[in-house]
């Protein structure tokens, strides 16, 4: 199959031919049908990021990735032939740290990626690829910060620095939460206007001085 790799050592980005993974016991193979181009893959492509677990100096990229399961290893109850689903980018290794898909292990760059069965969800027939793909990183990880780390509850006021990739999904899940109001923090006037066109209440250039008064400074 085809697979875009980088060989960490040189920074170098080749598309090649390599193996087409089967599914081992336990696990699931993926026909990747769309697969993020995020910007910590960029961060690594330009020598910004580094692997920190990956063994060997070469990797496929790509940890937002949707598909269809297409081969079910052995043992398998979870996930059947034809499941659309997205894939958890990333797991804890036999030492238990924390790994990243497409940094630590092979992505979904590729044709086709194998995972653990539990490392993936899926999707409704409504929701296409495209659109799927960015959930385990886009979505996921400003879920889990407003939900497991700073534990907002409806009616609380929040403020998101940063409106990008994730701020912007962060400014959409506060309202959902219920947070009764929404600052978005962005020097980008483009970031700003597309934070209140998703739902927050007000948007300010980090040096803007009418933020003082909603960040409680004198």
């Amino acid at each position: 199959m085809r697979a875009g790799q980088i060989t960490v050592s040189t920074r170098a980005f080749a598309v090649v031919d390599v193996p087409t993974p089967d599914a081992g016991a336990g696990q699931v193979r993926i026909k990747v049908a769309a697969a993020g181009v995020c910007l910590s893959d960029v961060h690594l492509l330009d020598g910004i990021l580094s692997p920190g677990y990956l063994k060997g100096d070469h990797v496929t990229l790509g940890h937002e990735v949707a598909g269809v399961i297409d081969q079910v290893g052995q043992g398998v109850t979870t996930s059947a032939l034809g499941d659309r689903v997205v894939v958890i980018a990333g797991e804890r290794n036999a030492a238990q740290q924390i790994t990243t898909m497409g940094f630590d292990y092979d992505g979904g760059w590729a044709e086709y990626v194998v995972t653990n069965a539990h490392l993936v969800a899926k999707i409704p027939d409504s929701l296409s690829f495209e659109q799927a793909a960015i959930i385990p990183d886009a979505v996921s990880t400003p879920c889990a910060a407003i939900s497991s780390t700073a534990k907002m509850q409806a009616g609380e006021t929040a403020a998101v620095f940063g409106v990008g990739g994730l701020g912007i999904h962060a400014v959409q899940l506060l309202k959902i939460v219920g947070c009764s109001t929404i600052i978005a923090i962005d020097p980008r006037e483009d970031a700003r206007a597309n934070a209140l066109a998703r739902g927050a209440d007000y948007a300010f250039s980090p040096d803007d001085p009418e933020l003082k008064k909603y960040r409680g400074l004198n």
